[in-house]
Parts: C-alpha cells; structure tokens; sequence
C-alpha cells in the first residue's frame, strides 16, 4: 500500500513538473512577440481579428462593452506602446439609441491614435472631429450594412463627434459624444478617476438601455408595416379620450393627413360656446388648448379642468403667441395659417432658410434665432417666456434636450408631419397649426386652395414616362426615395411612373435607399427624365457638372436627350404647397412652361 502511494506521489510531481514547464515557455513566447514592433499588449494578424470579431459581437449584444474577452492584456497605467488595441470601456451618448455605435479597434502610433467607429446604420455619410470630415471607409459597397469610419481620437476623455444621416426625408446632422479607454484602473485609483468611471458605466448602461431593434419607433413599440402604396396595414382607430370635466362634441375630418386627430370639447356645466380643442398626435403627444378664459367663473372652470387633466396630456393656455419653432418644415405652416407673427424665436439662422417668411422676420427682428434644436438657447427661451417649443422628429436623437425645456417649463409639440405618406397629408397639417395658435379660419381657406390645386391631377393622364429622383453622396453613392415614399407619389399623380417599380429600404424604415453607381445605372438608365435632389447634395449648374460626379451618367437617356431637371432646396420647407411640386412635374413631363415651375428647374 505504501509503495502504491509513492509511485502516485512521484507520478504527480512529474506531471506537475512538466504542466509547470509548458506554461513558462508559453509565457516565454508571449513576451518574446510583446517585444516586437507591436509593443505591449497589441494584436496583430489573426488575434486582431478575432478580438475585434469578438468585441464587436459582445458590444451590441451588452452595449458597447468593447473590451471584454480580449485576447490579449492592457496595461494598468502608464505609457501605451504603439499598436492597435481593443477598448476596454467605450461608450457614446447621443441619438435615439436606434443607432448602436462600436469601436472594434484603436490604433496608437506615437500620440497619434485613430478609432475605428462603427454604425450599425448604413444611412451615415460623414463623421466630423473638430469641424475636420471624415468619409465613410465602406462607403463605395453598394449593399453594406453600416458606416465605418476611421477618426483622430482620445483617450480616457469625452470625445464630442458630429455625423450626417440620410435616412430620414432631408439629412441631419447628429451630435454624439463617445468616450474610449484602453486602461484598466485598479482600486487604488483617485476619487475622480473612480467617479468619472462610474459616468462612463452610468451612460454605458443608459445606451443599452435605450437601444431598440431596427423597425421599432422611438417609444419602443413596433412600426406599422406599410403596404406598397405607403398605407400602415393597421390604421390607428382613434377614440376621443374622456377627461373629467369636459364633454365630448366633435372631430375633425381629415382629407389626407393619417398621423393627428383634432378633438372638439365642451365644459360638462357650461354653455355649447364654452369650447376647447385636444390634439393628438399619433405615438408622440395629446396637447389640449384651453381658451382665454374670460370672466372670472369660466376662469375657475378651465383651472379646474386643466387641474384633472391626466399627465399623458399636456395642457397648453391661449393665446400662444410667443414659440420657439425648431423645426424647419413647420414654418412655411405657421405662414400659411397666418400666424408666422406668433413665432418669435427660430432654430434656424437667416442663411440657412430657403423661404422668405423666416428671412423677413429674421432681417426686421421680429424674430430671434434661439440655438438649434440640438443647442437651444436656454437662458434666452426662459427669459423671453417662450410657451411652446415646435420641434421635428430629430429632437428624438437629443431627448436631454427635451428634457431641459420641460424643466424650464416649456412644453414640447413634435412635429411627425414627414410620417404622413401621401403627399397632401403633410400640407394638412395647416390646418392644425391653424387650431394651436387660434388661426383656424386662415388655415382652413388656404388648404381649400391647395386642394383645389391638387384636384387637378386627378384629370391628368398617364404619359407612360419614366423619372428617376436621385442624389450623388460625397462618396459616389446614389441616395434615392423608396418606391412607397410621397415623392415617388408625385411623379404618378403628375401621370408619370417611377423607374424604381418596387424599392424598399430592407434594412430599415427610412424613405432614402442607397446604390452604388452601377446599380443606379442598370435601373435608371433608360429613364426618360432624371430629377437630382438639391435638398441634399449641393445643387449643379450643368449638366456637364452633374456628370462630373459620375462618368456614367454620360450613357443615361435622359441626359442624352438634355431631360435632367433639379430640383430646388425650398422643397423640403415648403410643405404648404406641395400641390405645386405635382404641377411642376406635370410641366415637365409635358414640355410646359418651365416659368411656371416653383421647385424645378432644367439644367441645360
């Protein structure tokens, strides 16, 4: 028995001997390839990938955990060797969360370090760091998923980017703050290193929480799946929500708009003149629009009502004569009604309108420019007792935004004008505005025009011709609408057919589709008018300068025949009359008269 459990003694020493053997070699070899050019903890070849191909997986899966799994270690503290690392913290604030944002690698050369960033979005053109641009690496792939770009970075600190989205019906761009860390703090770290690590992990973790799938709607709910004619399948069946108090009366009817119901009430004890109007906006806000209160008893009645009205609504007092309009397409609205007085402070600066009404109001101070939506003027909206802040769906990226101006008091209305698919339904919302700034009579007579206007496409025949509508981006890529958007709608009303029969964005819900050169060209060759979109790219003056974006636009029919039309960039502020664009297409497939054209212009 003795001898058996010395023979097992000696047996395990030597297999511990040779295990303990095995391990310092392999360590030897660690250090060996640690002292290359490479330098300490960097990955090179297969290893890079495979960390990187890791750390990307785990960072959409928890958020942007970067570094977790690395295959190899970073150091604690002090100097990084050159060499290309994994992060071990990044994280970037900014946006809806739709959009998940990772940094598979850092490059360190001297004190020069370079991130590559991606989006998990393919709908990103550009990244600017410091005002310098940087083009997406991946742009020329015609059927790529997201948007690489290589960027100057740093490290251990707040890193503030901007970066320009096409995916919604004009570009916009997006303020982002990342933060990257290649270090590891250990315990003994100093209270604000520990404290700003705790920042970092607090907004890691909001970004995961705020991340939805590709198809949902800011508020987390799936979107409405669309048919072929841009029509949700399941339309909003919407009933009349009952607030104590007050007794329902009416609704209004609209003519094409499909994202907002307008609700007549009455005081429960008061008269049938006793009214006020509820709006809603579909998944976004219900503002009820109290009276001027009058007499002192209906003064008390309107409080108290205000006072049992339920938090998801936001009560709103007339006369408001005193918003902040952030979004741009609105304002053409706010003219139309006849109410561009009541709009005091603008989130635009003079050069960046396209229509006269803010320009005016802008040169003679009757209106002021408070900050975009993104970096509104705090102090100045307090101090000029704003009562209402008009913003478009892009506040959604910056909800710290929205959140301040609740704090300041100032309620917050979210134009969702762009989700309406026909294109009327975005010039019906007039007739809303008309309600909110007690302007109804004006707004209800100028939709009577436009439809009026409208109506005379539905006398227009077909021509049988084809048009394409189109944009080059920096990168060469072609951002066009897809077949269900409102733009492809007009072409058909103004009688003629779209060249892309049955395009849809698969990878999200966005109206813009991007195509390489080639693609474009296969489809939209045969075209017999081509329409380039101004609103996004920078206009041309030529046709020979269009075609200095591309040598293949030579080839195209239209070109050939001299059909290329641009059109204008006021289009996309001027929702009032988007009965016009229909008639300028009609001209133009036609050959009528291109003075009576508003948004189109033939380039020659």
């Amino acid at each position: 028995m003795k001898n058996k459990t010395r023979r097992f003694l000696r047996v395990t020493a030597v297999v511990l001997f040779i295990m303990l053997a095995i391990s310092a070699c392999a360590g030897a070899g660690g250090n060996s390839a640690d002292a290359g050019d490479t330098g300490a903890g960097a990955l090179t070849g297969a290893s890079a990938e495979q960390a990187s191909d890791h750390s990307m997986e785990e960072s959409a899966d928890e958020g942007g955990d970067a570094g977790s799994g690395a295959e190899t270690d970073v150091p604690v503290s002090g100097t990084l060797s050159d060499g290309t690392y994994v992060p071990t913290m990044f994280t970037a604030e900014g946006g809806t969360g739709k959009v998940i944002i990772t940094c598979p690698e850092v490059v360190v050369s001297g004190e020069d370090v370079q991130a590559l960033i991606e989006f998990s979005s393919p709908h990103y053109e550009w990244v600017k760091v410091d005002g310098v641009q940087f083009d997406a690496e991946n742009a020329g792939e015609a059927d790529r998923r997201n948007s690489v770009f290589r960027i100057p970075a740093v490290l251990d600190e707040k890193l503030k980017i901007s970066a320009l989205t096409t995916a919604m019906s004009e570009p916009h761009e997006i303020e982002y703050t990342l933060f990257i860390s290649l270090t590891q703090k250990d315990e003994s770290g100093t209270e604000g290193e520990k404290e700003a690590e705790k920042e970092a992990e607090a907004a890691e973790g909001q970004s995961a929480d705020e991340k939805t799938a590709e198809g949902k709607t800011a508020e987390g709910k799936t979107a409405p799946e669309k048919t072929a004619e841009g029509k949700n399948k399941e339309e909003k069946e919407s009933e009349p929500p009952a607030i104590e108090g007050l007794v329902y009366v009416e609704s209004m009817e609209t003519a094409f708009a499909e994202t907002f119901d307008i609700y007549t009430y009455r005081l429960a004890d008061g008269s049938a003149e006793d009214t006020c109007r509820l709006i809603d906006v579909h998944d976004s806000g219900s503002y009820l629009i109290l009276p001027e209160s009058g007499s002192a008893g209906k003064s008390a009645a309107w409080q108290k009502t205000a006072d049992a009205v339920p938090a998801s609504i936001t009560v709103l007092q007339a006369p408001l004569d005193n918003l902040y309009v952030a979004a741009t397409s609105s304002m053409a609205l706010f003219d139309a009604a006849g109410a561009i007085e009541q709009v005091k402070l603008t989130g635009t600066k003079a050069d960046g309108w396209y229509i006269d009404a803010p320009k005016k109001a802008l040169a003679e101070g009757s209106m002021t420019y408070a900050g975009k939506y993104s970096a509104p003027d705090y102090e100045l909206l307090a101090a000029s007792d704003c009562q209402l802040a008009v913003e478009s769906m892009m506040i959604l990226h910056t909800p710290e935004v929205k959140e301040k101006l609740e704090e300041l008091g100032i309620p917050v209305f979210i134009d969702t004008s762009s989700n309406e698919s026909h294109p009327m339904g975005r010039t019906e919302w007039v007739r809303l505005y008309g309600v909110l700034t007690g302007h109804e009579t004006e707004a209800e007579a100028f939709f009577e025009k436009e439809k009026e206007r409208f109506a005379e496409a539905e006398t227009y025949t077909d021509t049988g011709l084809t048009a394409a509508f189109f944009s080059i981006s920096s990168s060469g890529n072609v951002i066009v609408r897809a077949t269900d958007d409102y733009i492809p709608r007009m072409i058909e009303l103004a009688g003629g057919k779209y060249i892309f029969k049955d395009l849809l964005n698969e990878s999200s819900n966005s109206a813009s589709v991007r195509l390489s050169m080639e693609d474009f060209y296969n489809t939209a060759r045969d075209a017999d008018y081509l329409i380039y979109n101004a609103t996004i790219e920078n206009p041309v003056k030529s046709i020979e300068e269009l075609c200095g974006r591309s040598a293949l636009l030579s080839d195209f029919k239209a070109v050939q025949e001299g059909h290329v039309w641009q059109v204008q960039r006021s289009l996309y502020q001027s929702p009032d009359i988007a009965a016009r664009m229909i008639t300028d297409l009609r001209l133009m497939l036609t050959g009528g008269d291109a003075q009576e054209m508003t948004f189109l212009e033939q380039l020659k």
